[in-house]
């Protein structure tokens, strides 16, 4: 069975559509446009993995949130 990856003539599109999908689900997911688990399940298809915490119990944790504005001039 040919696939339509295997055809090098379509490298350069395929790579093209991943990058578009991954862009569109991160942006989606980040900002509620899109259901969460389906996010996820989308994500981990092209290879996404969830983050695991490597650092050891004493460590503090930081995290920084800030407020993020658009201005137009």
């Amino acid at each position: 069975m040919c696939r339509l990856y295997d055809w090098p003539e379509f490298a350069h599109a395929l790579a093209i559509f991943r990058c578009k999908m991954e862009a569109a689900l991160e942006h989606g997911g980040m900002y509620g446009k899109l259901n969460p688990r389906m996010t996820i399940f989308a994500s981990k298809q092209l290879g996404w993995t969830d983050p695991r915490w490597r650092g050891d119990d004493e460590t503090p944790l930081l995290v920084i949130a800030s407020e993020r504005t658009a201005t137009r001039s």
